[in-house]
């Protein structure tokens, strides 16, 4: 089945929108019920654990390697031959995943005393374990619906897929909303039942995408404990993908062991920052890459090297336009953005003002990254594609070589700033290795736009900072949220008629660049 890359990057990208709004008013009913404090720093640690596993088994490895195999065999092979393959590898991740549970709820004591390992997070270490033993299990159901999110995907239906987590973040909100109104007597009781809502949540959405599948007409797999034929390469590419997303997943565990030393909110100041540029990520990287690792995998044997490398920088100079806006609209507007997000706990006394200050400095920092972890997450989509998994993983591990060298110099004198900061270096590092390696190795030139626009880029994003902090704006917690809103609307436009207006003029974008564009998404 042919994808039209565009129309499906944007129809992924506004159920993604749909997902990252649902999940910002989750968070901010989050806020409403605990706080920011010592419960929800322990939340937030908790939730990266779980996080880790559903990158290797959900939405990382497993797709990655899943997507190209289950689609070449459907075209050269048939479909009864691809749904054999997919019984019997969904019956091996059953297997794997119930043991895992079974491991994890056997010995979360450990793990528990291993993140939060000295006396003065004592009460912090029990939390943790009394939650863990709850959240845990959503990885089994969640696993399942990116299994069949992942069939789905082959045949061009993202629809489902990316509207279960609208579906399972909706869920969580209208469990909060029930908490704020029966307000239960502590934080700690609010977040013990915050957790069994998003164990339900996973429920939810791996029963959805089951009957999506069936209701889009995609035949029905049976978990079977069988061994199919092209398991063996199946299992190649698996662990493959599994040593690249667990080596940059590593980071969230290591990210999680360093949250838990810092001083009181400074973990959750690094989760909220953190979601203001979750969001451009999922809309652009995510995207992008859903759509893009089927659409390479059919490509692949049409078109020769050269052209296929051509074609995916032009993918990446498109994202980096985007991420570049993206970029310096998150510095100029951080703590607009921030007081009118936490509008509600600023006014109820739940937020202090000290607080939203601190997340919008670390925005700042985050979204000097934004731009590598698109290229990242387009990049390491091509190498899988293309069967390039080593690369991938030999990335993942300087990415975490980098940050943990950083966060231990920087997380006892910066504490969240110097996290935030570490894992900025390291997506560049990570980038720069993947797209120069991929260069040498397949003897592929770096396309000359590419260079030029990263060349001109650099100063024109550095004379807007410049002229921003040269202007005299002065925040409070007491300033009009209608100001606020206001600021956010002129900054855009500016940015947007500054950033399309030096792309025009230096010739990275044309009136035939737009109608190329428009020409492809109609088709």
């Amino acid at each position: 089945m042919k994808i039209n890359f565009l129309r499906s990057v944007s129809w992924v990208a506004v159920l993604t929108l749909l997902s990252r709004i649902s999940g910002y008013v989750r968070e901010l009913l989050l806020i409403q019920c605990i706080g920011i404090n010592a419960v929800s720093d322990t939340l937030t640690i908790l939730i990266k654990i779980p996080a880790f596993f559903r990158r290797i088994f959900a939405e990382g490895a497993m797709q990655a390697a899943f997507l190209p195999i289950f689609t070449k065999i459907k075209e050269s092979e048939g479909e009864a031959a691809a749904y054999r393959f997919s019984a019997s590898l969904l019956g091996i991740l059953v297997v794997l995943l119930t043991l895992l549970m079974g491991i994890a709820e056997w010995k979360w004591d450990l793990c528990s005393s291993w993140i939060f390992s000295d006396f003065a997070h004592q009460k912090q270490r029990e939390l943790f374990s009394l939650l863990g033993k709850v959240i845990f299990p959503y990885i089994f159901f969640i696993s399942i619906h990116s299994f069949f999110g992942s069939i789905s995907s082959v045949y061009g239906r993202f629809g489902i897929f990316n509207f279960s987590s609208t579906i399972g973040n909706l869920f969580i909100c209208a469990a909060l909303v029930g908490l704020l109104i029966y307000k239960p007597d502590t934080n700690v009781l609010c977040a013990y039942w915050a957790s069994w809502a998003i164990l339900g949540s996973g429920v939810l959405q791996c029963g959805m995408m089951i009957w999506g599948c069936w209701y889009q007409g995609i035949k029905a797999v049976w978990p079977i404990l069988g061994i199919d034929k092209h398991l063996a390469g199946f299992f190649r590419k698996f662990f493959s993908a599994m040593l690249s997303v667990s080596s940059v997943q590593l980071n969230t565990v290591i990210g999680a062991i360093f949250a838990a030393q810092l001083p009181t909110k400074g973990a959750s100041y690094l989760n909220y920052a953190d979601r203001f540029q979750q969001l451009p990520l999922s809309l652009i990287g995510v995207s992008l890459a859903s759509v893009l690792l089927p659409v390479l995998s059919q490509q692949q044997a049409l078109q020769d090297p050269v052209r296929r490398w051509r074609d995916e920088q032009h993918f990446l100079r498109f994202a980096f336009m985007l991420s570049m806006w993206i970029t310096l609209f998150f510095w100029v507007s951080s703590f607009s953005l921030g007081a009118c997000l936490f509008y509600p706990s600023l006014k109820s006394g739940i937020l202090a003002w000290k607080d939203v200050v601190e997340i919008a400095y670390t925005v700042r920092v985050f979204s000097l990254a934004i731009p590598a972890y698109i290229g990242i997450k387009i990049l390491i989509t091509r190498c899988f594609a293309h069967g390039k998994g080593q690369l991938t993983w030999i990335s993942g591990l300087l990415n975490v070589g980098v940050t943990v060298g950083i966060s231990l110099c920087l997380y006892r004198r910066f504490h969240h700033f110097g996290l935030a900061f570490s894992s900025v270096v390291s997506a560049w590092a990570q980038f720069i290795f993947l797209l120069c390696s991929i260069s040498v190795r397949e003897k592929l030139p770096l396309h000359h736009g590419l260079k030029r626009l990263w060349l001109e880029l650099m100063p024109f994003m550095g004379v807007v900072v410049s002229v921003y902090y040269s202007m005299p704006l002065i925040w409070t917690s007491e300033t009009s949220i209608f100001l606020h809103i206001g600021y956010m609307l002129g900054a855009a436009m500016v940015i947007t008629a500054l950033l399309f207006g030096f792309l025009r003029l230096r010739s990275h974008i044309s009136y035939k660049h737009l109608r190329l564009f428009w020409k492809m998404f109609r088709g």
